[in-house]
């Protein structure tokens, strides 16, 4: 968030309070800071409301509309103009809500995310031994890629492994020895 310079204090109006204002020159995006700060200041003051003629606040022209910071889902368009002369005297007080415009963005909804699906599991397959110890396996497929921001596909899930143990051999007997984790 940018906040833009504040404006020049007001004349002391009849209410005995003073006030300049800033507006917001660039609104947050994307998970960018909040603003922090007033957007007026309004300190007594001693009025001089028999010293001068009524004076309405006055605005600059609107700015353009700014461009729609999505382009799917909830978003807004904001414009802004300035004070350029604060109100005298017992005339109209600026306001701050007049200041800035919002108007909903004609974008379309987003897409649901779709999340990564898997087949069902294949059968085990047969052991990789004859006798002893082996291994066997089993595998999946994928039904559906994830979109939109949905899980993503884990090819570790697409495989699994497990020991199988058949009758021993007859061969003479070896210790077995295993190898450092991969």
């Amino acid at each position: 968030c940018i906040l833009g310079g504040w404006s020049e204090w007001s004349s002391c109006p009849c209410s005995g309070m003073r006030t300049r204002h800033r507006v917001i020159n660039t609104f947050p995006r994307c998970g960018g800071k909040p603003c922090d700060g007033a957007l007026e200041e309004a300190p007594a003051c001693t009025p001089e409301c028999d010293k001068q003629n009524a004076k309405d606040c006055r605005y600059a022209g609107w700015t353009q509309w700014g461009g729609c910071p999505k382009t799917c889902g909830e978003a807004y368009l904001t414009r802004l103009r300035t004070i350029t002369a604060h109100s005298v005297g017992l005339g109209a007080h600026c306001d701050s809500d007049k200041e800035v415009q919002m108007k909903r963005c004609d974008i379309p909804r987003c897409p649901m995310p779709h999340d990564c699906k898997y087949s069902d599991w294949d059968e085990w397959k047969a052991c990789s031994a004859t006798c002893g110890i082996g291994q066997k396996r089993r595998m999946r497929g994928i039904l559906q890629v994830a979109s939109n921001g949905g899980i993503q596909c884990d090819s570790a899930s697409l495989r699994q492994v497990a020991g199988c143990s058949l009758k021993p051999c007859e061969d003479d007997p070896v210790n077995c020895t295993l190898s450092e984790w991969q």
